[in-house]
């Protein structure tokens, strides 16, 4: 068995992993001017041969090289998100109902409490000095908009948190669905139906503009499937079977673009993602995986949501400055270093502030959600 706490341990780090991608996506999507014109530092080519090599694999481990990007860190997230949430749900009331409040209270504390702090933040950066990815995004009405999820202006970002929220009614009732008899071969069939809207452009679009809002849930249903089915596929391999398995999951997820592209480069993923899930629940343990049991991955992990919603911070400040950053390149300096250095020393300068949102305010309002949900108990 495996030491108490490692499976979420595990979880836990890996969603810090999947945040810093997100943070090297962005920074490697700053502007730099060359021969006068804003170019994307990812579009630069290395020089030098020697930088060719580390330029490859940070574009296959960040930016992806197919059409449209990959979003490896949002795409695990979801299915994550599936997973956990099937976990919560399983050791909850048994009764629908209870289920269901406890369900959706626990979200909203664990949700909405971030938001505000964080959009909160970005309108006292703007008011104080100007800075925005959106200089529109702060009348009343954008503000209201945005603390309701209607819109994502000011902290783009946000997207991922919609596609979420969205999908929390279908999460529930393919959770709960899965304790009648035939509830896994429903909850799959409406997983395969899900996956062909995607291929729907008119489903694509619904409701919102690029990335779609409606095309990923169907990652949400492949975590719960990969919880329903994980232990009884993974739990029996052996440490030689986990790793091969394991190695090829990792793979796919992120080498699979070279192959195959657009709505099936997401599902491959998806798989994939699902894959790895369950192997770090449910298989023995990973070597090859030690690096999510490193204290940065685990300190990364637990503030994992701030700093993913914090990081566009710093973009309004990297993002402004193509004509600084064009001079450093005319200087020699190869924009790939350049990319790595915006990623790392970004990073660095948010996770303080992440930190703190997680003390002062997430950890508070979750704690402050189970006394709800407790006080209901007693009052009922």
């Amino acid at each position: 068995l495996k030491p108490n706490g490692e499976f979420f341990g595990d979880m836990e780090a890996g969603r810090g992993l999947a945040a810093l991608l997100v943070a090297g996506f962005h920074c490697a999507q700053t502007r730099a001017l060359v021969d006068g014109l804003p170019v994307d530092l990812k579009q630069i080519s290395a020089p030098n041969p020697l930088w060719q090599p580390l330029q490859f694999f940070h574009d296959i481990f960040v930016y992806g090289l197919s059409e449209p990007q990959p979003h490896f860190g949002p795409l695990f997230f979801f299915v994550l998100s599936g997973f956990l949430l099937t976990d919560s749900i399983r050791r909850g009331p048994g009764a629908v109902g209870p289920a269901s409040a406890r369900f959706f209270l626990a979200r909203f504390f664990r949700i909405y409490p971030a938001i505000v702090a964080t959009l909160l933040i970005f309108w006292a950066v703007h008011a104080i000095t100007g800075l925005a990815l959106d200089p529109h995004g702060y009348s009343f009405s954008s503000l209201w908009r945005n603390l309701l999820l209607i819109r994502t202006n000011i902290d783009g970002v946000m997207w991922t948190v919609q596609v979420e929220v969205l999908a929390l009614p279908m999460i529930f009732a393919a959770i709960w669905l899965l304790r009648v008899r035939w509830g896994p071969a429903l909850v799959t069939l409406l997983f395969l139906g899900l996956v062909a809207l995607s291929f729907w452009g008119s489903w694509e679009r619904l409701g919102w503009g690029a990335p779609s809002r409606t095309a990923w849930l169907y990652t949400f249903l492949c975590g719960i499937l990969a919880h329903h089915f994980g232990r009884r596929l993974f739990s029996s391999l052996s440490r030689r079977g986990t790793t091969f398995v394991f190695f090829a999951a990792v793979g796919v997820f992120f080498f699979s673009g070279l192959v195959v592209h657009q709505k099936w480069l997401i599902l491959f993923q998806t798989i994939a993602g699902s894959t790895i899930v369950a192997l770090l629940a449910f298989g023995p343990i990973i070597g090859a995986a030690a690096i999510l049991r490193t204290i940065p991955l685990r300190f990364l992990g637990r503030v994992s949501y701030s700093f993913y919603l914090l990081h566009p911070l710093t973009l309004m400040i990297i993002w402004k400055q193509p004509e600084l950053f064009g001079r450093w390149l005319d200087r020699g300096l190869p924009a790939i270093v350049l990319s790595i250095g915006l990623w790392l020393a970004t990073t660095l300068a948010v996770l303080p502030l992440a930190w703190l949102i997680y003390r002062v305010v997430e950890l508070p309002f979750i704690r402050l959600g189970k006394r709800v949900w407790q006080r209901s108990l007693a009052a009922g």
